[in-house]
């Protein structure tokens, strides 16, 4: 299994009023990175068109804050970099988390608009208030969904999605077809295929077998522990809770530096409800947060932070202000 681009998600949705998405980015090597705050308005575009098709574009319905991957689109930096979508929350309370899966195969639909799937995630968010909406526009076929050829690694994702009503889908191309999961009653997403995950946990003790529960890294023992934990966990009974839970949980399914599945680089818990995201880094254990209601009301352009700074502490969504772009790195 080709396995070396690692992350996870745990949702707790146990509580009526607490929507956490609790999650790891784990990746090969350190990679550049922002959080992004992007305001309605803005133009969007798909930044990787096939020869001979054309890229998606559009203008964005709704305002967001994005975690965003810098992959040079070469293995020249001088030809430029992607901004690859990893996790993000738009002011309806949509939220998309992105998960490397290496079998994706995406529908041949012959179709010449395209948007690779490093963009899609920033599609979505700009412009779909619900989890509804996004599935229904992804299953239309106006457009065509390729990878993004990088220099570094070729870019096949499938996706974990929830709104404010508590709804919920994961979003996989499998066999060069989308398939849809709605509501998933496992609430877990690793770098496997949703099915074949669930089809592995029956091996497990408390599952249907008695497999004990495994402490390795791979992405099926990762989707394992993540169930059990998820589980065993209590219903929150506040956001705040929610948000602790949130860490403690996906602290579980963390990968130290220097294994072969890429270490831990970042990790993100969204309180869906409040439009609030926390976030550590390997190299700043501190929890810094952004409020997207607060962001909204000062900045008005697009604005970039460098998730990689080690001096980033608590609420910083006025930093925003200072770090305005006048156009997109």
């Amino acid at each position: 299994m080709d396995d070396v681009k690692a992350c996870s998600e745990i949702f707790i949705g146990k509580s009526d009023n607490v929507r956490v998405s609790a999650r790891n980015f784990d990746f090969f090597t350190a990679g550049d990175g922002v959080v992004r705050f992007s305001p309605a308005g803005s133009a969007g575009k798909a930044q990787y068109t096939p020869e001979n098709c054309q890229p998606l574009t559009w203008t964005s319905k709704y305002t967001s804050v994005t975690f965003n991957l810098s992959v040079a689109k070469t293995e020249s930096i001088a030809d430029g970099e992607f901004e690859a979508g990893v996790d993000g929350i738009n002011q309806a309370g949509l939220k998309v988390g992105t998960y490397f899966l290496a079998s994706s195969v995406f529908p041949e639909n012959g179709v010449q608009t395209t948007i690779d799937i490093g963009t899609l995630m920033q599609y979505l968010l700009d412009n779909f208030k619900s989890v509804d909406e996004a599935v229904a526009d992804l299953s239309e076929n106006r457009y065509r969904i390729t990878s993004t050829p990088t220099g570094l690694v070729e870019i096949k994702l499938h996706f974990f999605l929830h709104d404010l009503s508590g709804a919920s889908a994961i979003v996989e191309f499998i066999d060069g077809k989308m398939e849809v999961t709605g509501n998933p009653e496992i609430p877990v997403l690793t770098n496997s295929s949703y099915s074949e995950s669930v089809e592995h946990l029956k091996l497990y003790d408390g599952f249907g077998g008695n497999l004990a529960i495994p402490g390795a890294t791979d992405s099926f023992d990762r989707f394992v522990r993540g169930v059990y934990y998820w589980k065993n966990l209590p219903a929150p009974e506040n956001p705040v809770q929610g948000v602790n839970y949130g860490f403690a949980t996906i602290q579980l399914l963390t990968e130290p530096p220097g294994f072969a599945h890429g270490g831990t680089r970042w990790t993100i818990v969204t309180d869906i409800d409040n439009q609030k995201v926390y976030f550590r880094t390997l190299n700043n254990p501190a929890i810094t947060s952004v409020d997207l209601n607060m962001l909204m009301a000062m900045v008005k352009e697009t604005s970039y932070i460098d998730i990689l700074r080690t001096d980033l502490v608590g609420d910083i969504s006025e930093m925003f202000v200072r770090n305005v772009k006048t156009a997109s790195p």
